[in-house]
């Protein structure tokens, strides 16, 4: 999308299109299509899948869990009577569903969604076009420098956090063996640094806050000035229609629900 060079607003428009397509169906033939045409995009785009790949790979065992979980104690009554049969049972009482398994797969879907949805929305767009949107919506410059500051400022510390594990691991600090107590004590030699720099840092911008004359003005001049395009307008009026499409499929047809 940068090199098509996507207006801000389009981007945002797509981006929660899909996060209310995920959130508005559970069927999870129609998650996996919408995550395949969303990874397209992403390689379309250019995007690092490294940094998400790494985003993920943690959450992998909590994902992989809730799918299990969802598959035996899932509550819900489905809309195809043959997803609420059970597939078999350990011991009396708890029982797996085709349903449950389904709809964990959903789940597994829609956080993957999301977390890949909003990294290429953050990789292809610059604070200056997140700025020049905030300030043509009339947000006040706090707020939109809140936002913007916290968008910049998380793969900051992200950063800081691999400088911190990497100073400890060559000062000794085992963080992948040894017992849970002392994985715990080895996570706190990383967090009580990461805070003080944190901490470090607010300081150090506040300071150049004043000194530049924050707040002096009630709006702030932006470096360069988003326009729509014929494309942008394409996109925006796609989005308007896919999304009056699904809201209508959802509220009259369980075709996209298990």
């Amino acid at each position: 999308m940068k090199n098509l060079s996507v207006d801000v607003r389009s981007k945002l428009a797509l981006f929660f299109l899909v996060i209310v397509f995920s959130m508005i169906f559970n069927s999870p033939f129609f998650l996996s299509a919408l995550l395949l045409c969303t990874l397209l995009i992403g390689m379309v785009c250019s995007v690092d899948m490294k940094k998400v790949a790494a985003i993920l790979l943690p959450l992998l065992p909590i994902f992989i869990l809730l799918g299990i979980c969802s598959g035996f104690f899932s509550v819900v009554r489905f809309t195809d009577p043959a997803n609420n049969g059970v597939l078999f049972c350990i011991g009396d009482s708890v029982c797996a569903t085709r349903g449950g398994f389904l709809l964990g797969v959903s789940f597994l879907c829609r956080l993957t969604l999301m977390i890949l949805s909003t990294s290429i929305l953050l990789q292809t767009t610059s604070l200056d076009d997140f700025i020049d949107f905030f300030n043509t919506t009339g947000l006040p410059p706090s707020v939109s420098f809140v936002i913007t500051t916290a968008i910049r400022f998380i793969p900051e510390l992200n950063r800081k956090k691999e400088q911190i594990i990497n100073a400890q691991r060559a000062r000794g600090v085992d963080m992948e063996t040894g017992q849970w107590l002392r994985g715990l004590k080895a996570r706190i030699a990383i967090m009580i640094p990461l805070i003080i720099q944190g901490i470090s840092l607010a300081e150090h911008l506040s300071i150049a806050l004043l000194n530049r004359g924050f707040g002096c003005r009630n709006n702030w001049t932006v470096m360069k000035k988003a326009k729509l395009v014929m494309f942008d307008y394409l996109i925006l009026l796609a989005c308007l229609l896919l999304f009056f499409v699904g809201v209508v499929i959802r509220s009259r047809s369980s075709y996209f629900l298990l």
